[in-house]
């Protein structure tokens, strides 16, 4: 008899053993992919966090966890989406106390970009948008000044969205400006949120000189 060594199920035949696959031998086996790494590290953190632990949990430990599946998967999705900082993330989720089964959602990531964009500093913004700016030049054969004259209005849409544009840039930019008055009605509603007119145009008023930096600095 051949046993599996993940489920201890018997087998009579080695080649049945061979392309058995049980979901712990499943989990093992996956252990070196990216968004199951992810999820590993993810869930580690927020083990830290949520527990008060110091110690780093095994993989094995991460596998035979009933939350396994649900850090998984959230491990694909800040992959998929490039989230901004997701221990930060992470940390927001655990403060907030929003039920593990909803931290895939978009609208709950949303949430926490225009919580979290409301207190990065203009510096930060505007060097996460140059960053932005230069890979969007290199893959388009334009200069990264011109983002906001030929840039897909859809692209820049996803990026504000998923945090990679900060309204620090929307709202001390001419050229953004510019841009902004161009969008549909359908697209303003996919970014109002995230750029909170009212919280922005006081904050913008209280930081003069930030405001003037990444306007000379952009356009």
């Amino acid at each position: 008899m051949f046993k599996c060594d993940y489920c201890n199920r018997s087998f009579k035949r080695e080649n049945s053993l061979a392309v058995h696959m049980c979901e712990r031998k499943r989990r093992a086996l996956n252990r070196n992919e990216k968004h199951v790494m992810a999820g590993y590290d993810a869930y580690n953190y927020w083990y830290k966090l949520a527990m008060g632990s110091k110690k780093n949990k095994t993989y094995e430990d991460f596998a035979s966890s009933q939350y396994y599946s649900a850090f998984v998967k959230f491990g694909r999705y800040v992959l998929d989406i490039r989230a901004m900082n997701p221990e930060n993330y992470i940390r927001w989720l655990t403060t907030n106390k929003i039920k593990l089964d909803t931290w895939c959602k978009d609208s709950v990531y949303n949430r926490y970009l225009a919580e979290a964009s409301k207190t990065e500093t203009a510096d930060r913004a505007l060097e996460r948008f140059i960053i932005l700016a230069e890979d969007w030049a290199r893959t388009t054969n334009n200069h990264w000044s011109e983002y906001f004259e030929k840039a897909n209005p859809h692209t820049m849409v996803i990026h504000i969205v998923n945090g990679k544009l900060s309204p620090w840039i929307i709202y001390s930019s001419d050229k953004a400006q510019s841009w902004l008055d161009t969008l549909p009605p359908d697209m303003l509603k996919q970014i109002a949120n995230t750029l909170d007119p009212g919280f922005w145009h006081r904050k913008t008023k209280l930081f003069p000189a930030e405001v003037d930096f990444i306007r000379e600095t952009i356009g």
